[in-house]
């Protein structure tokens, strides 16, 4: 784009330039031209699909087991500052929900085991400039790709898992063991869920799980701040209960929201206390609150 704050459903300075990667750096014969009187903004996004805008809809595979199905299931964006370089470095970050699977116990080894996700969203609504990343209804099941010695891993849209919901199956020896989500699981934009399972006579009889930054330097490249209503929550619980709030602020300081957030269905606690000298940035994103009269 040029100097317009936000990407135009068309008529940006120019529109869904394919680039590819090689040795280091996308390259494109043409490339775009830069003007000499402005710098531009450039969007990114990967892999490479047209029509594309500002909102675009994405769709995982559900085999991401066979070849290359994986890799173009990944949804990663980048954006850079208006600059006038010639060479943009662009820092790309992972847009949707990353789900490890770790398999232990005593019938491994018998046998090649298949993992499938049953019943997810595949589908996410994307939208560049709010830098949202959300599923819409788009359920189907998904089979996981081999991540290594009795591991297994696949990319789906942020979302919830309901509790009680038979999301995971692990299929050996012609059996079938099912993992029921005892609590809602939620499954965020650019974090990895792992779950760690335990598979013996004939069941899966235990399972922890934990949620991670998406690769190794995912805290590296991703700009500190707020991303979803999870994260304003942990924020607000951490700050009420007087915790170190420094994992939110950047260089200085400032407190960023990146994403527009809703608070409109849950029951909402406030933040008791925002010190003096601490400033928040919305961004240009809107926090929805919903207030029943009677608070009023």
């Amino acid at each position: 784009t040029n100097t317009v704050s936000i990407l135009q459903p068309s008529g940006n300075y120019a529109d869904n330039v394919r680039y590819t990667y090689n040795n280091g750096k996308f390259i494109n014969a043409q490339g775009i031209v830069r003007p000499t009187d402005s710098g531009l903004r450039y969007y990114a996004i990967y892999p490479y699909t047209t029509p594309c805008g500002p909102t675009f809809k994405f769709n995982v595979k559900t085999n991401q087991n066979a070849s290359g199905q994986y890799t173009l299931s990944d949804l990663c964006t980048a954006v850079s500052d208006i600059t006038s370089n010639k060479e943009v470095d662009l820092v790309f970050s992972h847009r949707l929900s990353h789900v490890v699977v770790n398999l232990q116990g005593e019938l491994l080894g018998t046998g090649t085991a298949t993992v499938r996700l049953n019943n997810v969203n595949t589908g996410c609504d994307a939208n560049l400039n709010a830098n949202t990343f959300t599923a819409y209804e788009s359920r189907n099941t998904v089979y996981c790709a081999d991540n290594g010695t009795n591991s297994y891993k696949a990319i789906i849209a942020p979302q919830t898992i309901e509790d009680g919901s038979a999301f995971l199956t692990v299929s050996l020896n012609g059996k079938e063991h099912t993992l029921k989500a005892s609590s809602d699981i939620r499954l965020t934009s650019g974090k990895q869920q792992v779950f760690n399972l335990t598979i013996e006579k004939d069941e899966i009889v235990s399972f922890t799980g934990e949620i991670l930054p998406w690769g190794e330097n995912e805290q590296e490249t991703q700009k500190v701040g707020i991303y979803s209503l999870e994260d304003l929550i942990a924020f607000r619980d951490a700050r009420n209960a007087g915790e170190d709030v420094s994992k939110w602020k950047n260089e200085k300081g400032e407190i960023n929201i990146y994403a527009d957030i809703d608070l409109g269905e849950i029951g909402w606690t406030p933040i008791e206390k925002i010190e003096s000298h601490e400033v928040f940035n919305g961004n240009g994103h809107t926090i929805r609150l919903k207030m029943d009269k009677t608070m009023i």
